[in-house]
């Protein structure tokens, strides 16, 4: 795995969720810190899961970037739709001033 998602022609887009890369990093990690003497076999494999383990590490910092991206973005959003308002409404029964106090 090269990206968080993955396509499948006429089937759609498949994610992987963010919560889960972590658990995937934590395994490989305790995976590859054992250093006992390995065969040729698993020697091989442990290749195959360093290679794994850092592409999820790239998998992870790209989508912590657009995580962060969007967090921005809503921010954004946010400041601009509060400066777009006049700010807090107000009931007006109409009238003058005085009339107003006359009603009560």
């Amino acid at each position: 795995m090269d990206s968080p998602s993955l396509t499948v022609t006429k089937l759609g887009i498949f994610n992987i969720k963010y919560w889960k890369i972590d658990e995937f990093i934590d395994s490989y990690k305790r995976h590859l810190e054992n250093k006992e003497p390995l065969t040729w076999k698993e020697a091989t494999y442990r290749k195959q899961m360093e290679k794994q383990y850092e592409n999820f590490v790239k998998i992870k910092k790209t989508m912590d970037k657009e995580f962060d991206r969007k967090l921005e973005k809503k921010e954004k959003r946010k400041q601009y739709e509060s400066a777009k308002t006049m700010g807090e409404q107000i009931q007006d029964n109409g009238g003058t001033p005085e009339q107003r106090n006359q009603e009560g």
